[in-house]
C-alpha cells in the first residue's frame, strides 16, 4: 500500500520564544483512519452496499492491468468495483475502465463496473456514464473504526 502524501502547513502570527533539541525522536506510530483499506474491509462483510445481490468472489484480485478492490459477481454477470475514500477522479474512472475492459476481454462478456467514494468530480462522472459504469456514493466517515487510542488517551 502506497501511503498518501501528507503536508502540514502551520502558519505564526508571534514567536515568543523558540528553543531547538538534538536527539529527540516521535517513536509513536501515526494511525491513519477511514481509508480504502478499511472502506474494504467493511464493504467485504457488508456487500448489500455495493449492491443487494453482490456477491464477493475476491478482495484485491490480482491481474496485468493491477489489483482491482472488489471482484465478484451480481447475479450472473461479473463486477469489478474500485473504491476511493478520497473524490473520486479522472484517473479513479481510467482505472476502473482499465480493470473493467481487461475483465471483459478475458473471461470473453460484459462486465459491471462500480466505483464508490464519497463524491465524483463532473467531467469524470460524464465519462463514467459514456461507459456504462456505475457510481455509488459512499462516505467512508460512516465506517465505524476499531483502533487502539490508548496513547492518545494519555494525553487527553
Amino acid at each position: 500500500t502506497v501511503k498518501p502524501f501528507e503536508e502540514i502547513k502551520v502558519r505564526f502570527n508571534e514567536i515568543i520564544n523558540y528553543n531547538s533539541y538534538d536527539g529527540l525522536h516521535d517513536r509513536e506510530k501515526l494511525d491513519v483512519t477511514h481509508t480504502e483499506k478499511d472502506m474494504k474491509e467493511y464493504l467485504e462483510k457488508n456487500t448489500h452496499e455495493i449492491d443487494n445481490f453482490f456477491r464477493l468472489k475476491e478482495v484485491e484480485h490480482k491481474t496485468p492491468v493491477g489489483l482491482i478492490d472488489l471482484y465478484g459477481k451480481i447475479g450472473e454477470r461479473y463486477c469489478v468495483v474500485e473504491l476511493k475514500a478520497v473524490k473520486a477522479g479522472l484517473p479513479a474512472v481510467l482505472q476502473l475502465k482499465r480493470y473493467r475492459d481487461h475483465m471483459r476481454e478475458r473471461l470473453n462478456q460484459d462486465v459491471e463496473a462500480i466505483l464508490m467514494a464519497p463524491s465524483i468530480a463532473k467531467n469524470p462522472m460524464e465519462l463514467m456514464k459514456k461507459e456504462k459504469m456505475t457510481y455509488k456514493k459512499f462516505e467512508v466517515k460512516k465506517v465505524k473504526i476499531e483502533k487502539n487510542t490508548e496513547t492518545l488517551k494519555r494525553w487527553i
